[in-house]
């Protein structure tokens, strides 16, 4: 993907993207009129789950879910239930 590339100031590239992203999305939304409640709006959050990682200002690393997941997974007892 982007092996851990930044872009400027130590912020990883991609975090940069959706930032320039979100804020095309908001002046569209803005210049077609929409109001958008700031109660049930979550951007620009302090941390984040993109496929499967848990990123924050201290790194990322594996969704804790997904893990358990795998530690208890069942073995498999034939070919037939694979």
């Amino acid at each position: 993907m982007y092996n851990g590339e930044e872009s400027l100031l130590g912020m990883r590239r991609y975090i940069l993207e959706h930032i320039v992203w979100l804020d095309k999305v908001l002046a569209d939304l803005e210049w077609a009129g929409y109001m958008i409640l700031g109660v049930k709006s979550y951007f620009c959050k302090d941390e984040i789950i993109i496929i499967g990682y848990h990123c924050n200002g201290k790194g990322w690393y594996l969704e804790e879910s997904k893990v358990v997941k795998i530690i208890y997974w069942k073995d498999c007892e034939d070919v037939m239930s694979a």
